[in-house]
């Protein structure tokens, strides 16, 4: 009988499906912090004229940034560690659960502090208000939104990234053979 790390008792029809999700979750939540990673960078470049509406803008944004480069560096090197490095401490769940918690926490207290900062949602273009029109012209409104949005998608992917890697971490720690998410290591009988 072959004992894998990481795997699943209900056998290879699951950890094909992990196969197949969890580096298209990944990749997902790779994509989006690209495009989050843009945005915010435009951003920025623009705003540095020194006409942020607001201090919490201005730092808010270059913490989007940072959790954006986070991403771009770490879900590449988690992808490869646990698709090719196996049996390795950095292909281990514990680092794999640990890589993506930290990362699921950035992205909560990012896209949250982002919601505060826009007051919750932001109006662009024209407010109607007792039958009188109100323009409210706040530069690059709509890019603000759409980094409200992106934000909140990447720590939704992300937080079904981890529920995957939470649940497959538990299944390796029943078992003892503790190889990566993506492999199955071969157990020799005794």
């Amino acid at each position: 009988m072959v004992n894998s790390g990481f795997t699943s008792g209900q056998g290879p029809v699951s950890n094909s499906l992990w196969r197949i999700v969890y580096p298209a979750l990944y990749a997902l939540i790779l994509l989006f912090s690209i495009i989050e990673f843009l945005l915010t960078a435009v951003l920025i470049s623009d705003y540095e004229r020194g006409d942020y509406p607001n201090d919490s803008i201005r730092d808010r944004i270059r913490f989007i940034l940072f959790s954006s480069c986070w991403n771009i560096v770490f879900i590449p090197i988690i992808l490869v560690a646990s698709l090719r490095a196996t049996n390795s401490f950095i292909a281990s769940a514990t680092l794999n659960l640990a890589l993506s918690a930290i990362t699921w926490i950035f992205w909560l207290s990012a896209a949250a502090s982002w919601t505060h900062a826009l007051g919750g949602t932001l109006h662009c273009g024209d407010i109607f208000l007792m039958g009188q029109t109100i323009n409210i012209s706040i530069p690059y409104c709509e890019a603000l939104v759409t980094v409200q949005a992106f934000s909140w998608m990447i720590w939704i992917t992300l937080t079904g990234a981890l529920a995957c890697v939470a649940a497959r971490f538990s299944q390796a720690a029943q078992q003892d053979t503790g190889s990566g998410p993506m492999r199955e290591s071969q157990a020799s009988q005794i």
